[in-house]
């Protein structure tokens, strides 16, 4: 008994101290504050006003013009006005927990230096290091964005920053899950508004930041996108020189590795080239659903109602086909080929000949197959085939 009142004496004693003390002069913390932020964070911070708009049992605060300075001192963030409430948990836990931050007009850069290493607001995300700011973020229970403005910028890649417009966000923290949404509207020569959902989850005890321990799938639609332009900041299986039309995706992760990729496109105007050495093959429509799965063992691809037209009116029919083969994989790096591939198997339906050995100059099967074909000249369909 004496133990519950001595911790509701110092609940009371820290709560009265807030209300009598803090609360009436906190725009006079203002440098305190500053301070204090910028070396939790280690980078500079400053805030050009705050408010205090609630003064009952749960505070709730005004916050404008907060500018965050990355190491070279550029602004990597600006957040215009954020309004926020203190949840209960900050007196027991010690530390500042909110039940919702709501943020109006930010500007955020997302970058990748040289090196591989993410940064976001001018603070590392992923890899080693420090990651107690990240672990706070995602112990908050919800971020609201709304009318944002994102840079990304790509130092590993021959291509200008990437300015999406109009961000909303919302990511909602949990014990265990964590929901994300965000909708923006990219530049005109990209397309149209699109959308990133995810829903994760991590083990009870572990520390909300450590990536390596989500699963969970991530969800993007594109129903109107330059598939050149999007090839230029994200890695893919082909090289997609020119072609538009409408993009889903969903990636499957676990333990903070991606395990299973599947991709709905419905394209036109399409110039792909399925291995560097290969001419680029010219369609006008390019339709069907590929999955890409990869274990410690190996890799399976399935391509369902693939279907293409060429330029010069060769039609491929929707078929189905089935590839998997064995190649040890580290499931924690980009997809190898370093490692021997040591057998597998393939099966297909509905395989146009006719179109194949037209086709067969643009198409990764080998030397020797592509000079079998040319002699044997095959016409007609072989509605199945099965082969290790």
């Amino acid at each position: 008994m004496a133990a519950v009142l001595l911790l509701w004496g110092v609940f009371l004693a820290a709560w009265l101290t807030l209300h009598w003390a803090i609360l009436p002069h906190i725009d006079e913390w203002r440098p305190q504050i500053e301070k204090y932020a910028g070396e939790a964070i280690g980078l500079k911070l400053s805030l050009g006003e705050i408010r205090v708009q609630s003064g009952g049992w749960v505070p709730a605060f005004e916050v404008r013009d907060l500018r965050v300075f990355d190491p070279q001192g550029r602004e990597a963030l600006y957040l215009a006005r954020v309004h926020t409430a203190l949840a209960p948990q900050s007196l027991l836990a010690l530390s500042l927990r909110f039940r919702q931050v709501l943020v109006d007009g930010a500007r955020l850069e997302v970058r990748r230096d040289a090196g591989g290493q993410w940064h976001v607001a001018g603070l590392p995300w992923g890899g080693g290091g420090d990651n107690r700011w990240r672990d706070w973020f995602l112990e908050q229970h919800e971020f609201v964005v709304r009318g944002g403005e994102l840079q990304w910028t790509d130092e590993q890649r021959d291509a200008p920053p990437l300015v999406l417009t109009q961000l909303d966000l919302v990511l909602r923290n949990g014990l265990r899950r964590h929901k994300l949404r965000i909708d923006a509207t990219p530049p005109p020569d990209w397309g149209q508004r699109f959308s990133l959902r995810g829903q994760f989850q991590q083990p009870l005890l572990a520390p909300a930041g450590e990536l390596q321990r989500w699963s969970g799938t991530l969800f993007a639609d594109f129903p109107q996108v330059d598939a050149a332009q999007l090839r230029r900041r994200l890695t893919l299986p082909v090289d997609i020189g020119q072609g538009e039309g409408a993009l889903r995706a969903w990636v499957d992760v676990a333990d903070g590795a991606a395990r299973k990729a599947t991709l709905d496109f419905a394209l036109q105007a399409v110039a792909v080239r399925l291995q560097p050495e290969l001419p680029l093959l010219q369609l006008q429509q390019l339709r069907g659903r590929l999955d890409v799965e990869r274990d410690a063992g190996g890799a399976r691809l399935h391509a369902q109602d693939l279907s293409f037209l060429t330029d010069d009116g060769v039609a491929w029919p929707a078929g189905d086909l089935k590839v998997a083969w064995r190649q040890a994989q580290d499931l924690h790096q980009p997809w190898t080929t370093a490692t021997p591939v040591t057998g597998g198997d393939l099966s297909s339906e509905r395989i146009n000949l006719d179109a194949l050995s037209r086709v067969a100059e643009h198409a990764p099967l080998g030397a020797p197959l592509r000079a079998l074909l040319a002699s044997l000249a095959p016409r007609g369909r072989l509605d199945s085939l099965q082969a290790e």
